[in-house]
């Protein structure tokens, strides 16, 4: 599997130590071509590990411990655990990518370095959640925390809104600006994913920083309607700006 690209060595050594003779050869055959975050997912699956306790804590400094950077480790839905506690404390982000990892099919571990006044607001939120989180369970707040920012980039971007107004009867098509109603259709036709395809019929599919992009540029007439908008990312969507311009300039230069 390795010689013939179904298996990555990262993938593999993941895959070593939760093998048995009885389950090698379907765990192999379910983690073909799979990439190490889904291998992970599908570990997490088979053998699921215990929530574990949400730890707020400081970090230990070397050269100036008289202001250390606070951490908090948690996870969606469930405490979780501090596995280290020997960072520097310095105001710069550490170095090592913060922790997101399954614990099951149900649960994440997240773990993150947080600076002093972010430590001193979740301190705060804590004290004025009494009343709905009396034990101050750090997990808890970070969903909901990301509950409201998610419902918050969600409306901004793609004009999602629990009570949305009437559309604009003298909007015209023809302008640069996008109707919230538009943005809507097209973010959930898209499914919040870049919808480029490839030469080879592959879609691009990134989720990363999607951009509403003119199927048929604004600039040569192109209307802001849901049938000439598609979601872009930022790469593809300035890709096909640069190949309109080349088709443009090929267009002048057989003039």
């Amino acid at each position: 599997m390795l010689r013939d690209g179904r298996l990555c060595l990262a993938t593999a050594a993941l895959i070593g130590p939760k093998l048995t003779a009885g389950s090698a050869e379907g765990l192999f055959e379910e983690a073909a071509f799979k990439s190490k975050r889904e291998v992970e997912k599908l570990l997490a699956r088979h053998h699921p590990q215990p929530p574990v306790p949400s730890v707020v804590r400081k970090l230990p400094g070397r050269k100036q411990p008289e202001s250390p950077a606070p951490m908090i480790t948690t996870e969606a839905e469930q405490p979780l655990d501090l596995s280290s506690s020997h960072a520097p404390a310095t105001s710069q982000p550490p170095s090592r990518r913060p922790v997101v990892a399954p614990l099951s099919e149900a649960h994440y571990k997240l773990q993150v370095t947080i600076s002093t006044t972010a430590h001193d607001r979740l301190r705060q939120i804590q004290d004025l959640m009494r009343h709905r989180v009396p034990n101050g369970d750090p997990a808890v707040i970070v969903e909901h925390a990301l509950e409201v920012l998610h419902a918050e980039l969600l409306k901004r971007k793609a004009a999602e809104v629990i009570r949305r107004r009437a559309a604009c009867p003298n909007a015209d098509p023809k302008g640069r600006h996008i109707p919230a109603s538009v943005k809507r259709a097209v973010f959930r036709r898209d499914q919040g994913r870049c919808a480029f395809v490839s030469g080879d019929g592959r879609t691009c599919g990134s989720a990363s920083g999607v951009e509403f992009h003119h199927v048929q540029p604004y600039a040569v007439g192109g209307q802001a309607t849901a049938g000439n908008i598609e979601l872009r990312c930022r790469a593809h969507n300035g890709f096909e700006w640069t190949r309109h311009l080349d088709q443009e300039s090929e267009a002048l230069a057989a003039r």
